[in-house]
């Protein structure tokens, strides 16, 4: 199954309020959304509004995330002001606490402001509280730019704008496993076991021939012959992916 069609996006409904009210509550969410009975509140009455958008993102046919959009001159905010007509807003956050930290935000927001600009958005804006590093880390990875400090009345945001779809999560997914490469043969130069250990040629060769041999390896069991690549170098967590903010709300 292909990267876009794991990801999936529906209109919320009022049967998804229960689901939207735990999702506020999580640790998470509490911290950059606020206040979760204020915030359903909103959420619930948004649910009337023509003007937003509301869609349950999906991973594999279940549900995990919020997220909304809504153009920007349809609640004007001073930070947004240079942004050009027809841009939208949007905002959202990951509700499963088990599906954070895993690179499903900056996926599903590239999905969701790719379709955005495909039907018309000039750009797509996102202002994440300037304190939250992780979100900020997580948006430009989805493709968002910007990195000025804007003070509002709701705090200092960042405004991260979406013009294209340069992101692509298939070459963000490319460059982890570069990364887990790196990752991998740093390991085994750092370290005096596994097939490094039995091969005196591993340090002359080029980094191309290691790269193809790093991909003849994982084709096999990599614990056979020592080789225990989670053992050797873990993987580190990625950003947690949650965002935004709710019209002009600090997340």
């Amino acid at each position: 199954m292909s990267e876009a069609r794991r990801y999936s996006f529906r209109p919320a409904i009022t049967a998804d309020l229960p689901m939207l009210r735990d999702w506020l509550a999580t640790p998470e969410v509490v911290r950059w959304w606020g206040n979760p009975t204020e915030e359903y509140a909103l959420l619930e009455e948004d649910l009337g509004n023509p003007l937003m958008t509301m869609r349950i993102v999906s991973f594999g046919g279940e549900p995990f995330a919020y997220v909304q959009d809504y153009a920007l001159a349809s609640w004007p905010q001073p930070h947004f002001a240079d942004l050009p007509d027809g841009g939208r807003g949007i905002d959202a956050f990951i509700g499963v606490p088990e599906m954070i930290g895993q690179g499903h935000g900056a996926a599903f927001l590239w999905h969701r402001a790719t379709q955005l600009i495909a039907e018309g958005a000039s750009a797509v804006a996102i202002d994440p509280d300037a304190q939250n590093l992780r979100a900020r880390r997580a948006y430009a990875k989805a493709g968002f730019a910007g990195d000025a400090i804007i003070a509002t009345a709701n705090g200092p945001v960042v405004v991260m704008v979406f013009r294209g779809s340069d992101a692509d999560p298939r070459s963000l997914q490319g460059r982890r496993h570069a990364s887990s490469f790196l990752r991998f043969w740093r390991c085994q130069i750092s370290r005096g076991h596994g097939r490094r250990a039995a091969d005196p040629n591993f340090y002359s060769r080029s980094p191309g021939a290691h790269v193809r041999r790093f991909l003849s390896f994982a084709s096999h069991d990599l614990h056979e012959g020592g080789l225990a690549l989670s053992a050797t170098c873990r993987r580190p967590q990625p950003a947690n992916r949650r965002t935004g903010r709710i019209a002009g709300r600090a997340d």
